[in-house]
């Protein structure tokens, strides 16, 4: 009895480094504002988000892809979300995000096209490169955010940097005794989090007082913005999104697979898709947005170097637990935005390295150069382009440019298509 309640204690601790690091609130305060709903709307929409995205998880993990992959709300569909809402209204919002999530379920099963679609396009050293695209990109995105954040940037440099370095250093710190090494691996997000935290308190201000007023539970509403309407242009649009959030999702099933030391093979992605598909239609009938693997959590999954499945089964009852107790979604809210982003730039760069290792067996000809070297540029280059250029784009391909992820991913599979490998 004192070992499983000792391993369930671990569990708890690792489960609740992945939601720190996932940042599950931020999706939907964006698209609350972006559709400039009222403090009401927006809590409903970020509870329904954290309910979402625990149910998607214990799919994904239990007759899904049955791997330790965290499913949270897609930044993709946002911006193509709040347009269907403001121009159709939430319903048909809701709605659209219906028809592309029976779609990829159907496509995994019982079609299983997206199986044979992923064995035949996305070979090892495109799922290696793809791998790498997503580490490189979003560490310039998490500099970005640090640069953007409110207060003084040197200090939010700072907690962000330091709080990264240290979570590196205790990851990486050898111990005499195996418990301990075992303890500080499984509590070093934390204990990383809990520093940051404190010297942004000497820093700046840290603000928790929201916290304290929250209630302390919100029993959630099935349908809670009404029955979804389903309209034909929202659902071509928000379907055509979904073949990015689909590229991004399988890029962080190869990386937890590089992580893990397990080939993604074409039974695990039709079972994954399966999992993807079922967990957007939940997200949809709750109230939240669509979901895609979290690939950070692949890189905590590295620094703590746990890998069982019962990682992500903590996760996901734990981020239902929260979407339940609006107290709780305030103490998360309240942990420095630097201190988070540090956490999250050391996992990227986990992951980055992990997509190096990966491609470097490959050697390093001329065709390997370009397959790997083209796509991590155009990734890069994706995270600085200006958001007028955006959104001076058309609707319906405007995800596929802001995503430096899916850029890179698509990319790396049209060049290794279009080059031959020479015998």
């Amino acid at each position: 009895m004192k070992t499983k309640s000792i391993s369930v204690v671990r569990y708890f601790i690792l489960g609740l480094q992945h939601v720190f690091t996932m940042n599950i609130y931020v999706a939907p305060l964006i698209l609350a504002n972006l559709l400039a709903s009222d403090a009401e709307q927006a809590a409903r929409l970020i509870q329904m988000t954290f309910l979402a995205s625990g149910l998607a998880t214990l799919i994904q993990v239990g007759i899904g892809i049955q791997l330790p992959v965290m499913q949270g709300p897609s930044f993709v569909p946002l911006g193509a979300l709040a347009a269907v809402g403001k121009q159709f209204g939430i319903p048909a919002m809701i709605g659209s995000m219906i028809p592309g999530a029976l779609g990829i379920f159907l496509l995994s099963y019982p079609l299983r096209i997206l199986g044979k679609w992923a064995k035949e396009w996305i070979t090892p050293l495109v799922g290696g490169t793809i791998t790498l695209v997503i580490g490189v990109s979003l560490i310039p995105l998490a500099l970005s955010t640090i640069n953007h954040l409110p207060g003084n940037t040197s200090s939010n440099f700072l907690v962000g940097g330091f709080t990264c370095l240290l979570l590196t250093l205790l990851a990486h710190l050898k111990l005499p005794s195996a418990r301990l090494q075992g303890l500080l691996q499984s509590s070093s997000v934390i204990l990383a989090l809990l520093a940051g935290t404190a010297l942004m308190s000497v820093l700046g201000t840290v603000e928790f007082a929201s916290a304290w007023q929250a209630d302390w539970l919100a029993l959630p509403q099935w349908l809670p913005f009404g029955a979804p309407q389903f309209q034909l242009e929202p659902m071509i649009l928000i379907s055509l999104v979904y073949g990015v959030i689909l590229v991004e999702t399988i890029g962080t099933w190869y990386v937890v697979g590089a992580v893990m030391n397990r080939p993604i093979d074409e039974t695990l992605v039709n079972r994954g898709g399966v999992g993807e598909g079922l967990g957007c239609l939940v997200a949809a009938l709750v109230g939240g947005t669509p979901v895609t693997g979290y690939s950070a959590n692949a890189g905590i999954l590295s620094i703590t170097r746990n890998h069982s499945r019962l990682v992500a089964v903590a996760v996901g009852l734990q981020l239902l637990v929260i979407g339940l107790i609006p107290k709780l979604t305030h103490i998360l809210a309240s942990i420095p935005a630097q201190a988070m982003l540090g956490v999250f730039l050391a996992a990227c760069g986990v992951i980055a390295y992990n997509g190096y290792l990966l491609v470097q067996k490959f050697g390093w000809g001329r065709r390997n150069q370009v397959i790997v070297g083209v796509p991590v540029l155009l990734s890069m280059i994706t995270t600085i382009i200006p958001p007028s250029w955006i959104q001076a784009i058309p609707a319906s391909i405007a995800p596929f440019l802001s995503s430096g992820i899916s850029i890179g991913a698509l990319a790396t599979i049209l060049l290794n298509r279009v080059w031959p490998e020479t015998t």
